[in-house]
């Protein structure tokens, strides 16, 4: 078998999906006009455990179809997701620009929040040198020679240009927060789970027992896994992934669907 026989779709299964479509082609419950006949000139108690039956038989067999169906639809996105891989290895300079765009919410955010950062320490730098350099402080016999200008500059201790950038505040986590949405606009792109590895998710506990309010919680994605398949809306509409994402709050790491990712914002 060549290896276009292989990757080819998965066939629609017609004659396991139409099992029990004709069977009852008269009002849907009934195999020909004189078998409807005769069930109706029976007993009531008779006719409605016929019917019953045959109600139940017809609701299984339509959730079966449902299910067949839904089990096609998983194994052609799975196909298809492994074209999209065959691709990908086979042109690398095709696969970057996906890749960054993918990545480039993440990599952004981070970007955002070192710089934060980088500008606080730098403005309590320029601050405290302010201070230190004031014109009351510059000595009472007037302007001071460069000579002591020089020195006064020496006896500023190294660790003021040293000192470490502040603590993020929640503006920061909120710059690399990401909530259902954004998790089905990539989760099928190559590279995303080590793009977004490190980021944060709002995680809704359930309401308070006292208060009744919904409480939510801070935690940092630790990592992906896979496990019982469920539905995701994403700008091309509703589909279904496996994809289950790690996260921690403290030190218990916990696996989480992406729609429990809430796209509200951080609160205190």
């Amino acid at each position: 078998m060549d290896e276009s026989d292989s990757d080819a779709e998965p066939a629609p299964r017609r004659g396991a999906a139409t099992d029990g479509d004709d069977k009852y082609p008269v009002d849907g419950l009934f195999m020909s006009e004189t078998e409807k006949a005769e069930i109706m000139a029976m007993r009531e108690v008779e006719r409605e455990q016929i019917l019953e039956e045959r109600t139940t038989e017809i609701e299984r067999q339509r959730q079966n179809r449902l299910l067949r169906q839904m089990v096609e639809n998983e194994e052609r996105k799975t196909v298809k997701k492994k074209r999209s891989a065959d691709t990908a290895e086979l042109d690398d300079s095709q696969r970057k620009p996906a890749r960054q765009r993918a990545t480039g919410k993440a990599e952004t955010a981070m970007d955002s929040l070192r710089r934060a950062r980088a500008e606080k320490a730098k403005r309590k730098e320029d601050n405290t040198r302010g201070r230190d350099y004031s014109p009351g402080r510059q000595g009472s016999d007037g302007a001071e020679s460069e000579d002591d200008f020089g020195r006064a500059r020496s006896r500023t201790p190294e660790k003021e240009e040293e000192k470490e950038a502040p603590l993020p505040d929640l503006k920061d986590f909120e710059r690399i927060r990401l909530g259902r949405n954004e998790f089905a606009q990539v989760c099928f792109t190559p590279g995303f789970e080590s793009a977004i590895t490190g980021c944060y998710i709002r995680i809704a506990l359930g309401p308070h027992p006292e208060t009744g309010v919904e409480q939510y919680r801070m935690a940092v994605i630790k990592g992906f896994s896979s496990s019982r398949p469920y539905a995701l809306t994403g700008p091309q509409g509703a589909f279904v992934t496996d994809q289950y994402v790690k996260a921690s709050h403290g030190k218990a790491v916990k696996e989480f669907p992406f729609i429990a990712a809430s796209s509200g914002k951080f609160t205190d």
